[in-house]
């Protein structure tokens, strides 16, 4: 962590489960980046969505395995969502969603806010 965001912006895409240090009341957990690309490149802060071992089986969660780079059963929880400053992040992911998995993404993301498509 304490990367500058010129490294951010290189390495971390959406999709891509990373280290964050979130304070000291959660400590460094992992997140997954939920920015488009598009806007990792100019804003200072990321938005993500938590991974948790708490697994609710609900459809605004994500499963993830070892295919994502996880090797604890865990899943992202779409639910809440967090803006979290680029200098506070690892830029070296520890996994990456593949199309399936952001597919589901995508779909969790649309039933947390309600979207219908």
């Amino acid at each position: 962590m304490g990367n500058d965001a010129s490294d951010t912006q290189r390495v971390v895409s959406r999709g891509d489960i990373i280290w964050a240090d979130l304070g000291a009341e959660f400590g460094r957990r992992p997140v997954c980046v939920i920015s488009r690309d598009a806007a990792i490149e100019v804003l200072n802060s990321l938005t993500c969505a938590p991974v948790t071992r708490t697994i609710r089986s609900i459809r605004s969660e994500v499963e993830l395995g070892e295919l994502e780079g996880v090797l604890d059963a865990c899943v992202i929880n779409c639910d809440t969502l967090l803006s979290i400053p680029k200098d506070s992040v690892d830029t070296v992911p520890l996994g990456r969603l593949g199309v399936i998995k952001r597919r589901e993404l995508d779909q969790a993301l649309r039933y947390s806010f309600d979207i219908q498509s």
